[in-house]
């Protein structure tokens, strides 16, 4: 991964400090993709402002920006969350934007084009992050930029009153993978919908167990606050040992493996091609009853 400055003024407004390095890939003409400013909307979504061309609207595409790997959250502060991108929407018109503020009204007052980052859980209240955007070499454009946030702070006396689900809490769709989306684009965070308006559950057994798994691995133990156990945590940190790494692969099986449906699972853990700081975990997991369900999960080592 490319290193990138960041020039915050000083002064700059909480939520809305620009990004200081210009256009990704420097020389490039006007018409390039530049990011321009970040402000949270909610604890886990950011909306990042941008100008020039994008290009696609393609999260196929692995060297565009939506393509989640492509952005990274980089812990500032020592000891907070890590924290990582899970999906990438792009508004560029207020014909898209309609799609978004039924489940996120303030978006009416955020100027247009901008892309809609959600992350996989909540940031280190307080805690100061980098959001960082690489992009591979291609002939529209290459680079990397790059903006900081603080972690929002909730009051004292806050309490969760969203009571929606009951005492019983079921799994609402919430996809993991496109295909596994009632309707396109998936809106991560958010409550899925069917063709009706309804609120979709899971579009199959596999769907359900596949974003289980991929919260469970993703999630740094202790993000969820109501579930200390959860979570396979990423705390690895200097060199990637043989050691480091057999500890991350237990940690993910044994998370999995707390999934009430599954009976069995194979973790295999490797270095990405063409990297020093990321690892990919593969994951095979039979459910009581059923096909076995398998995914490939990235993972960056701070």
């Amino acid at each position: 991964m490319s290193s990138c400055e960041c020039s915050i003024p000083a002064g700059g407004g909480f939520g809305t400090m620009p990004f200081g390095t210009g256009p990704l890939g420097t020389g490039l003409a006007a018409s390039s993709l530049a990011l321009t400013a970040v402000r949270l909307i909610t604890a886990t979504l950011a909306v990042v402002g941008y100008s020039g061309d994008p290009g696609l609207a393609n999260p196929g595409n692995t060297q565009g920006p939506l393509y989640p790997n492509n952005w990274h959250v980089i812990a500032i502060d020592p000891g907070i969350q890590q924290r990582f991108v899970q999906f990438v929407a792009i508004v560029p018109d207020a014909l898209t934007l309609e799609q978004y503020t039924d489940d996120y009204p303030q978006l009416r007052q955020v100027a247009l084009p901008f892309f809609l980052v959600f992350l996989d859980g909540l940031p280190t209240p307080g805690g100061h992050y980098r959001l960082q955007l690489v992009l591979p070499t291609t002939p529209l454009y290459a680079g990397c930029d790059c903006t900081e946030f603080v972690g929002l702070t909730l009051r004292p006396d806050t309490r969760q009153t969203d009571t929606r689900d009951g005492d019983r809490i079921q799994d609402l769709a919430n996809p993991a993978v496109a295909r596994d989306a009632l309707r396109l684009p998936p809106l991560v965070a958010t409550y899925q919908l069917t063709d009706t308006g309804d609120l979709g559950l899971d579009k199959s057994q596999e769907a359900s167990l596949r974003k289980r798994i991929l919260r469970r691995v993703t999630v740094a133990a202790g993000g969820f606050f109501h579930l200390p156990n959860y979570g396979a945590g990423q705390k690895l940190k200097g060199l990637l040992t043989v050691d480091a790494v057999e500890r991350l692969r237990s940690r993910i099986r044994a998370q999995v493996l707390q999934e009430p449906d599954v009976v069995a699972v194979k973790v295999d853990v490797r270095l990405a091609t063409d990297s020093t700081n990321m690892v990919i975990a593969d994951i095979v997991a039979q459910p009581n009853g059923g096909d076995p369900v398998g995914l490939s999960v990235p993972i960056q080592i701070p």
